[in-house]
């Protein structure tokens, strides 16, 4: 089967051959249909990285396993650098609770259906020992995954992923997250705990740091040591810390939601000032209102630039009236210039910057957008804003 979701099984019913779908016994509650595919995301404390080889996810009544994608691009979500960028008080022991922050991995196909159980199988490098995490999925939990919230700025959106924190001694920590809120569940044990899956010569590759994880690890000892910390004996208070940007995202715990997933211990709100009403000051033959509402197509470009923006910079957005007509217009207007595709985007951001006039060093660190994009997009705001 590998990485494909197991095809559902025919069988005999009442002497006839009888198709059935592949939720038919499935205990799990009804499905959303908005509900977007779950996603498996790993995070470590920055100085004690970890080799993850796969996870993936097991339903045992709809008879499916679904994996996700590598997560060898870990070491730059978790380096000090990168959290550092989000959270300026992280101090390199504890995990940093951030979806910039945080490897989320994709399904290879996937499903939007809930498993069971979710497992990783991951190698800690400071000691080279195996382990294998197992997340069994309580009726609590799906509950909570399968009700429909609200961003705050009113668009749905579902707690979609789990969120895992790999320690050095094999322990993990679970959340789900998702809304813009990371539920704490608690602290797993190992499932399994092999001393080394390592040969002797894998062994001696790891010690002289000739694979990326163990030259990661050796790179992270060193600015650990350049920062005036040691790593061992390993200081578990720090470890244990968990940092966030409060503010910017809620954090809870299962006992917070009842038993149907809703949430009865609610924090309370800071009262944020009314947003500015766009005044359209940069772009002058901007219509207000367009004639009729118009939606981007969700297999358009213009749609998946705007995603990426809900996702990454919902504050620049969220103020914008008619949102997907002034995307489209505004994307015309670059391809009428002839600008390629890296240009139009970079277009398209001066054109919202200009209208809302959101703070151009926040959306650099939020989009992570290069020195010459950065003064791409400079260049267009002074031209539209002249």
């Amino acid at each position: 089967m590998n990485n494909m979701i197991r095809q559902c099984k025919r069988v005999l019913l009442l002497l006839t051959l009888v198709s059935l779908p592949c939720a038919a016994f499935s205990k799990v509650p009804e499905v959303p249909k908005d509900k977007p595919k779950w996603r498996i995301g790993v995070t470590t404390p920055s100085f004690y990285n970890v080799d993850v080889e796969k996870a993936y996810a097991i339903n045992e009544d709809e008879d499916w396993t679904s994996y996700v994608f590598s997560y060898s691009q870990l070491p730059n979500k978790n380096s000090l650098k990168n959290i550092h960028t989000w959270i300026s008080n992280y101090d390199g022991f504890g995990i940093a609770l951030d979806t910039l922050t945080i490897l989320s991995s994709v399904q290879m196909g996937g499903t939007n259906h809930l498993p069971d159980s979710v497992y990783i199988h991951w190698t800690s490098m400071h000691d080279l020992k195996f382990y294998v995490t197992k997340f069994n999925l309580s009726p609590q939990i799906k509950n909570i995954m399968l009700k429909k919230k609200e961003w705050s700025w009113g668009r749905p959106c579902y707690v979609n992923d789990f969120m895992f924190g790999l320690l050095p001694n094999g322990h993990a920590k679970v959340w789900l997250s998702g809304c813009d809120t990371f539920i704490y569940i608690g602290e797993l044990k190992p499932f399994k705990d092999i001393k080394t899956k390592l040969n002797l010569q894998d062994k001696k590759l790891y010690a002289e740091g000739k694979t990326v994880s163990s030259s990661v690890f050796i790179n992270r000892q060193k600015q650990a040591n350049e920062l005036g910390e040691s790593l061992f004996p390993i200081p578990w208070d720090k470890v244990h810390k968990v940092y966030w940007q409060e503010g910017d995202i809620d954090v809870y715990s299962l006992d917070d939601y009842n038993a149907q997933g809703d949430l009865i211990n609610p924090r309370p709100k800071p009262i944020t000032p009314k947003p500015k009403s766009i005044t359209y000051r940069c772009w002058q033959n901007k219509p207000p209102v367009p004639n009729s509402q118009f939606k981007l197509e969700s297999s358009s470009p213009q749609f998946t630039f705007l995603q990426l923006l809900w996702e990454y910079s919902p504050h620049l957005v969220n103020p914008v009236d008619n949102l997907d007509s002034t995307i489209n217009d505004a994307w015309k207007e670059a391809k009428q210039q002839g600008l390629d595709e890296d240009h139009t985007q970079a277009w398209v951001l001066g054109r919202l910057v200009g209208l809302t006039d959101y703070p151009l060093d926040k959306l650099y660190k939020e989009l992570k957008v290069s020195e010459q994009g950065q003064a791409l997009i400079k260049q267009y705001v002074d031209q539209m804003c002249q």
